[in-house]
């Protein structure tokens, strides 16, 4: 089951409005049971879209910035974005599994994931309650 800190390769991930992209994600909570809540964030390789990026949380442009030098989390530099999270229940991540979605070894360290829930604190009031007592 994933578990907080882990990241997820999800190819032809298919967004509400249609889209479809390979895209990578963020697990935000412990998950035990097929249906627990499953909490994502979408990260983007695409940082020169945003602009300059400190490492770490930059609220201004809805976002939290792992450089390259963290090397533990992603092979390149890599941008989580928020507050948006994306739902999904164990038993989906299980089913899409077997249709590529792959939850890598690797995780993020235990400081870049209190530095990112410290960020995602910031974007409080865009958490949805329900939310909240998972992540935090």
């Amino acid at each position: 089951m994933p578990q907080a800190g882990q990241i997820i390769s999800w190819p032809k991930y298919k967004f509400p409005e249609g889209n479809i992209r390979n895209k990578l994600f963020v697990v935000l909570n412990n998950s035990s049971r097929d249906n627990d809540p499953c909490l994502l964030l979408i990260a983007t390789k695409q940082i020169k879209l945003y602009g300059l990026c400190q490492p770490g949380c930059n609220y201004d442009i809805k976002g939290f910035y792992v450089p390259a030098e963290w090397g533990e989390c992603f092979p390149e530099p890599t941008l989580i974005k928020l507050p948006l999270i994306i739902e999904k229940t164990c038993m989906e991540l299980r089913e899409h599994y077997e249709k590529g979605v792959k939850i890598w070894r690797r995780k993020l360290t235990t400081d870049c994931m209190d530095k990112l829930k410290d960020c995602l604190r910031l974007f409080g009031k865009d958490i949805q309650p329900r939310h909240y007592p998972l992540i935090f």
